[in-house]
Formats: structure tokens, C-alpha cells, sequence
């Protein structure tokens, strides 16, 4: 489903993977009042939130903030959406003073360079075809707590 939603970014107006029942509801809201394109809201089945990628920065930030380390969690439902919003709400969001940004995807890397810079970090996942227990592909892949934070550690240190 995430190799899905990734090439349905480049295919439909608006995609949607909204990772709680805010941004769910934020979702349906927008896909129903958009009455020009087809609009996609990808859920997962999961027991889990249905973004995990979300959860993993949420407790990474929270360990880098136990060390003194200032950082933020952005969840970017729907990149066509952010991308039609004014400059200045833009520029709220991902300010162009932060440079050292790491976008987390358990799927195709495609287009995030867009949204961390030159400077930031994607982890993505660039094959196609493993399978298993969620939990396991994760780990396989380095989707894991300690390793977004030893990403984001590694990218704080530079400069």
C-alpha cells in the first residue's frame, strides 16, 4: 500500500495518510469539498496508529529531548495539500532556517528530498517485494525508534 500511495502522489489531485482520527476527519473534510480531482485517503489495518512512521519520530523526539536537543515532529498528510498552501503557512511549518530535517517513509523515498532540503535526511525504502509481520519489515529496514534517533543524532552533529 505505501509503494501505492507514494505513485498516487505523481497521479491524483489529492492522497491522504492521515496517521490519527484528527487528521482523519481533516482528510475526509478536504476529499469531499474537493469536488475537481479524485482524492485518496490510504488507512492502514494495523493495531497500530495508521502512520508508525509518526510514532517513531514522536518517542525519537522525545529521546532527543531528554538530552536537551531542540526538535519538532511535522506529520504531512497530504503533500499536494501543504503544497498549495500560502508561503507564509508554508514557512510556518518547515522553516527555511531549519536545514537539518529527516522525513521517514516506509515506502518509496520518492519526492521527499523536496521537503528536507539538501541538507536533510530521507529514510525511505528503495526495493520492492519484502514481506512479513510489520514489525519485522520495520526492523529489516531501520525503522525502528533507536535508529530514526541515531539518524537524527548523526545529522545534529554535522556542521
Amino acid at each position: 500500500m505505501v509503494q501505492l500511495t507514494s505513485q498516487s502522489n505523481s497521479l491524483l489531485d489529492l492522497v491522504f495518510r492521515p496517521a490519527d482520527g484528527n487528521e482523519t476527519a481533516g482528510a475526509y473534510r478536504e476529499a469531499i469539498t474537493n469536488r475537481d480531482a479524485p482524492s485518496v485517503i490510504a488507512l492502514s489495518r494495523q493495531k497500530v496508529a495508521a502512520n508508525l512512521e509518526l510514532c517513531l519520530c514522536e518517542e525519537s523526539a522525545k529521546m532527543l529531548r531528554k538530552e536537551g536537543r531542540r526538535v519538532r515532529v511535522v506529520s504531512l498528510v497530504c503533500w499536494q495539500l501543504f503544497n498549495r498552501q500560502p508561503k507564509e503557512y508554508k514557512e510556518h511549518v518547515l522553516p527555511s532556517s531549519v536545514s537539518k530535517r529527516i522525513s521517514v517513509e516506509a515506502g518509496s523515498s520518492m519526492g521527499w528530498s523536496e521537503y528536507v532540503g539538501r541538507e536533510g535526511i530521507v529514510m525511505g525504502v528503495e526495493e520492492f517485494g519484502a514481506s512479513g509481520a510489520y514489525l519485522d519489515t520495520f526492523k529489516k529496514f531501520g525503522f525502528t525508534e533507536e535508529n530514526v534517533t541515531r539518524v537524527a543524532k548523526s545529522l545534529l552533529s554535522q556542521y
